[in-house]
């Protein structure tokens, strides 16, 4: 065992190394001192890494389990009455995005630095989120303005999932966003002040019988983290701003949804809902109309739906395809109360936790990861947020690609996966992931990868699939493991790779997420 922890602090050393020689490289002002205090916590954060053995424990194709089937549990959904929509991912074949990227010929390799670069993007932004908002706290406790952040939400260029909706009456079709780390739905209306181009037209309100702006005095204003009233119309006005600097301005408004539910195949109407009709957007918010919210706030999208009395609870639940191995394979998203479906299927349920500076996220008590028989367990700083400042915790995230974590954590779920994965060929990494193989089959589940699991509070533990462990970065057979280093932030982001082929059930009713594997390819016919 002492052989073991050798090599794998020296493995640790290297590691840490050649990622400080590529900060050095875009560092250059920084002083001696602090290039010394940096090189002493290299080598204390290895050294501080758990002790494990690493038992070769492998995944196989022979050792995979049989799963549930998301067609049948969509069935099952549709004779509940609840509500199913389809789900598109920004990268797949049938996505309105994949023509825009050169014309429909962008290599993986093109795709892969895009998502990087979103990625990067989305984390920055919740990074400046908590900072905005820590800075807000501090400096004054006077009423917000039209000029201080709301929500936290997506940046620009961002947005990995999207939802077909069609929106007043007459109904017109639109694309929106899907956002776990959003609360206000808002969309882009006519008269534009500043727009940024979008697919499909963007919406008339005067065009629309079902439009009404809202009034200051109406509780779905005064639900609004910020807010002003009109000086001679009273009506409410609204802003989303977001760390990158992108905003949205309008008026605050209620109208007609209309949803297509896909188990069902019957509209699902939605009268007064509240949303935000735009007319300042600045930044490129991936070319849809908008942001539907899924948060936990009182204008989310489940929220409203229990609200307005369309469901008995606020509950969603997604399951996610493998969109690398099935890329023709449509993601379903199922809103209503989830318990009638679901106990029977074995489901897992861990408590959310709560960030007062980020309230509309996901935080998760990820307690450690497990690779084969080497079990990292990660302390309560790591999982739990300082309400004080906001830092820490884990954020299960729908907007993020690639999972990231802290630089210790990371370290120690890198060392185990290294010592177990000795007999694969590996190739260069990327910008973002510096662990990769060359994988000839082209498949991850072709061959033996040692079995990786999310331990979270409450008991809970889930088995990634290998294509949940391993991405593919280029057209030669590179895979990478799909985990980086959050250097812009002390917080870690579970993403949404890691959330593939499994039914996630957000029970905001009994504040706790549940966590399920299954097949949740239905394809494209």
């Amino acid at each position: 065992m002492e052989g073991n922890t050798g090599i794998r602090n020296w493995a640790c050393l290297m590691h840490r190394a050649r990622q400080y020689e590529l900060l050095l490289l875009h560092m250059t002002s920084r002083s001696s001192a602090l290039l010394l205090a940096s090189v002493t916590f290299l080598w204390v954060s290895c050294s501080l890494s758990p002790t494990t053995t690493h038992a070769q424990v492998l995944i196989t194709p022979e050792s995979a389990a049989n799963e549930p089937s998301w067609g049948d549990i969509l069935m099952d959904s549709s004779a509940s009455g609840l509500l199913a929509l389809e789900v598109v991912h920004r990268d797949a074949v049938n996505s309105p995005f994949s023509s825009l990227m050169r014309h429909g010929a962008a290599t993986k390799e093109e795709v892969h630095r895009e998502l990087e670069k979103r990625d990067q993007s989305r984390v920055f932004a919740i990074k400046k989120q908590l900072e905005l908002k820590a800075t807000a706290a501090a400096a004054t406790t006077a009423p917000p303005s039209l000029t201080d952040p709301v929500k936290p939400g997506i940046s620009a260029g961002s947005g990995e999932y999207f939802c077909t909706l069609q929106v007043g009456t007459p109904p017109k079709t639109t694309l929106a966003t899907l956002d776990t780390g959003s609360d206000v739905f808002w969309l882009q209306c006519e008269p534009c002040e500043e727009c940024y181009q979008q697919i499909g037209p963007i919406f008339d309100p005067t065009q629309s019988s079902s439009y009404t702006a809202l009034k200051c005095s109406s509780p779905e204003c005064a639900s609004l983290d910020t807010y002003q009233c009109g000086k001679v119309s009273g009506l409410c006005l609204y802003e989303v701003a977001y760390g990158d600097g992108s905003v949205t301005v309008g008026d605050f408004s209620q109208e007609t949804i209309t949803l297509t539910s896909t188990s069902s195949g019957n509209p699902f109407q939605i009268p007064q809902f509240a949303f935000g009709c735009g007319h300042m957007n600045n930044g490129n918010f991936g070319g849809s109309a908008g942001v539907l919210g899924l948060g936990r706030g009182k204008l989310s999208f489940p929220s409203q739906l229990q609200a307005l009395g369309q469901q008995a609870a606020v509950s969603f639940m997604y399951c996610l395809t493998d969109r690398f191995s099935n890329p023709s394979a449509n993601s379903h998203i199922v809103f209503g109360e989830s318990a009638s479906i679901t106990p029977a299927l074995g489901i897992q349920y861990t408590p959310l936790l709560q960030n007062p500076h980020l309230p509309a996220y996901y935080y998760v008590g990820l307690m450690g990861i497990s690779v084969g028989l080497a079990v990292i367990q990660f302390p309560v700083s790591f999982y739990l947020v300082d309400a004080a400042t906001g830092n820490g915790g884990v954020i299960l995230d729908s907007g993020t690609s690639i999972s990231q974590l802290t630089e210790l954590a990371y370290i120690s779920f890198w060392g185990a996966f290294q010592a177990a994965t000795t007999h694969l060929q590996t190739a260069p990494g990327t910008a973002l992931l510096d662990t990769c193989y060359t994988i000839v089959s082209g498949n991850p589940s072709t061959i033996a990868i040692p079995p990786v699991s999310f331990l979270f509070e409450n008991k809970v533990s889930i088995t990634l699939p290998p294509n949940n462990v391993l991405m593919p970065v280029d057209s030669h057979g590179t895979y990478c493991l799909a985990f980086g280093i959050n250097w812009t932030g002390n917080f870690s982001i579970i993403g949404n790779l890691q959330q593939q082929n499994f039914l996630i059930d957000y029970d905001l009713t009994n504040s706790r997420v549940g966590f399920l594997g299954a097949d949740c390819a239905i394809t494209q016919q």
